[in-house]
């Protein structure tokens, strides 16, 4: 059984709305322990709200050092973590990916739970989930086709490249859904779990060249599950895309259809533009990454912006801002 905790981690910039409703999302679907691990992030209201809501940890990587579990790494592998934090790129976004994707194989390996991003909202609990299996992990379109009313026909749009410009995806040249690569935004395991020891491996050796462009990469993480799926020692649940949802506001006011089922709930101009609609009961979380779709929302910092208009997610989101 994976434990009922989960984690989050956030740095550099300060906490904001949309996040308070995704731990208060996490913490009332979950009924859960919340631990929210902070590095470089100045204290404001919504920092000072969560203290009542989660626990609030300074991250710092050096705490990690000599704990037993971690044995296996050498010392230089935290060092080269300090260089991320403290060095060049300590600023970029590749090192805040860097280190948020290893902090959550770090956590799950020493106490085991569920790990999650600051831009997911939690509709459903996961608990059947933990309670069945020793391993978490989602899946994502890599791309899909749309039809895009300006140019008249269907058009292929990859989900990833404008967010994860450093993965290589091939393009799909038929007209149909493709699911196949892992996402990494929620995902749990047991305390252990040797599919997180093996990924600490990985990105051990990549940090010893200073190959951070290529840690920061989700193929990765599906490489690693082809290694693990066989091992009969293991419980593994491989989600499917529409259980961890992935809302990309990359096509907004252009989406008119999308094939297949689900076609309703995955149309990201009705999720944040409305009208709202029932959420489908297989969907665990919504997961609105993206760099177009936080930029959306950054517009939209206070409470009043979520009353102008009845979409799903101002609903879920005012359900927990209306109660502090």
């Amino acid at each position: 059984m994976i434990p009922n905790n989960f984690y989050m981690y956030w740095s550099d910039s300060p906490l904001n709305m949309h996040h308070y409703v995704a731990i208060k999302s996490t913490q009332e679907i979950e009924n859960a322990k919340i631990n929210l691990y902070l590095h470089r992030t100045e204290k404001n209201i919504w920092y000072e709200r969560l203290q009542n809501v989660c626990s609030i940890v300074d991250f710092d990587i050096n705490d990690f050092r000599d704990l037993k579990p971690l044995d296996f790494l050498d010392k230089k592998f935290f060092d080269n973590m300090v260089d991320i934090l403290t060095g060049d790129i300590s600023s970029s976004g590749l090192a805040h990916t860097i280190i948020s994707d290893i902090f959550r194989c770090l956590i799950i390996y020493v106490n085991g739970g569920f790990y999650s991003d600051l831009d997911i909202v939690y509709v459903n609990s996961v608990k059947d989930l933990t309670r069945n299996y020793s391993l978490v992990l989602p899946t994502c379109q890599d791309a899909t086709n749309i039809f895009d009313k300006e140019l008249n026909k269907f058009v292929q749009i990859s989900s990833f490249i404008e967010s994860h410009p450093e993965l290589k995806l091939s393009q799909i040249t038929n007209d149909k859904f493709k699911f196949s690569h892992l996402s990494n935004g929620n995902l749990g395991g047991v305390k252990g779990h040797s599919y997180f020891r093996n990924m600490l491996i990985r990105y051990q050796s990549l940090m010893s060249h200073k190959r951070y462009a290529k840690s920061y990469n989700l193929d990765l993480w599906m490489e690693e599950y082809e290694n693990d799926k066989n091992n009969k020692d293991h419980k593994t649940y491989l989600a499917p895309w529409y259980v961890f949802h992935s809302i990309f506001y990359r096509y907004f006011n252009k989406l008119d259809h999308i094939p297949g089922n689900h076609h309703r709930s995955i149309n990201p101009s009705l999720f944040f533009e409305g009208p709202a609609y029932d959420i489908d009961p297989d969907f665990k979380v919504f997961h609105y990454w993206g760099s177009k779709t936080h930029k959306f929302l950054q517009r939209r910092t206070q409470l009043t912006d979520l009353y102008k208009i009845d979409s799903t997610y101002n609903r879920l989101a005012l359900k927990y801002l209306e109660k502090i």
